[in-house]
């Protein structure tokens, strides 16, 4: 049976994805939309298009009256968010905080300060995606236990022993890494998403509705697919840390989803043999609903 992922939970995994990939800096609307796929970035669709299908989802659910208010409270309720994660984590004073710890060998310190607060980080969450409940679907609105599950474990992971896969992360140059490899990285990605995006129906501007978030065999495929790709683009730097870490960390996760009983199809299996590491995990889905949610509450400019 396919599971349906909710979008709220999105941003939040997507932020501890972030954190442990080292890009620290506070993300802006332009800051997002140049890491867009490029059918994406260079279609007509807008701030305002994603708000509007966000909208109208709440309104299809819940209906006119109950819809408008319901998707004016999640708006609201996203800036709640974002100033409580904030004021949890503000990750331009932590790069700045774990500059000048690295060189004294004081990673842990850093990073057992922050872990301390991710219980408040999921009690952020937790009050934001209740807001969501009257713009989804039954099957969306049973897929809420597995995604609090998935961030908790994904806090956890990130925490464990205090952050010291955080720390070894940075000190085997993890995020140089990334940095490094971002063209081939993205290129793995942009190569995924180009199915889920229609180029004329963007540059027509003609997406009408949001999909489900439905994961079966054929996403477990692609996912395997897809990070099996930017594993081998990770193994091209100097240091196999980084993308040790990096795959143990999917690992971990697919571990938290449906996937992880999904056998790989036998053509998807022959594809990616030529890797040394394969794994498999929701992603590609998760970037869409990113994009979506990130679009859909930011106020336009």
């Amino acid at each position: 049976m396919h599971r349906t992922y909710v979008s709220h939970a999105i941003y939040a995994i997507w932020l501890v994805i972030f954190a442990t990939a080292g890009i620290m800096a506070q993300l802006d609307l332009d800051q997002i939309q140049t890491q867009l796929p490029d059918q994406l970035r260079k279609s007509n669709f807008s701030v305002n298009d994603a708000k509007e299908l966000f909208r109208n989802k709440c309104i299809e659910v819940a209906g006119e009256e109950a819809g408008v208010e319901a998707y004016g409270e999640i708006e609201s309720g996203f800036m709640v968010l974002t100033e409580c994660l904030n004021g949890i984590v503000n990750y331009t004073a932590m790069q700045q905080e774990i500059q000048e710890a690295s060189p004294k060998g004081e990673l842990d310190v850093v990073f057992n300060k922050y872990c301390s607060r991710r219980s408040n980080a999921v009690e952020c969450v937790d009050a934001f995606t209740a807001k969501l409940v009257p713009c989804l679907v039954q099957e969306e609105r049973e897929g809420q236990d597995v995604i609090k599950q998935i961030i908790q474990s994904l806090l956890n992971f990130v925490c464990h022993k205090d952050g010291d896969q955080i720390a070894l992360f940075i000190a085997e140059k993890g995020p140089e890494c990334i940095e490094s490899q971002k063209d081939n990285i993205q290129q793995c990605v942009n190569s995924t998403f180009s199915e889920y995006l229609n180029v004329s129906d963007l540059q027509d501007n003609r997406i009408r509705s949001m999909p489900k978030l439905t994961v079966g065999q054929k996403q477990c495929d692609e996912m395997l697919t897809l990070q099996a790709c930017v594993v081998r683009k990770l193994e091209q730097c100097s240091d196999i840390t980084p993308a040790n870490l990096v795959e143990s960390m999917f690992n971990f996760i697919r571990n938290q989803t449906m996937c992880r009983d999904n056998q790989k199809s036998p053509l998807v299996a022959a594809a990616a043999s030529g890797g040394s590491r394969v794994f498999h995990q929701v992603w590609t889905h998760v970037g869409i609903f990113l994009l979506i949610l990130r679009f859909a509450l930011q106020k336009s400019s």
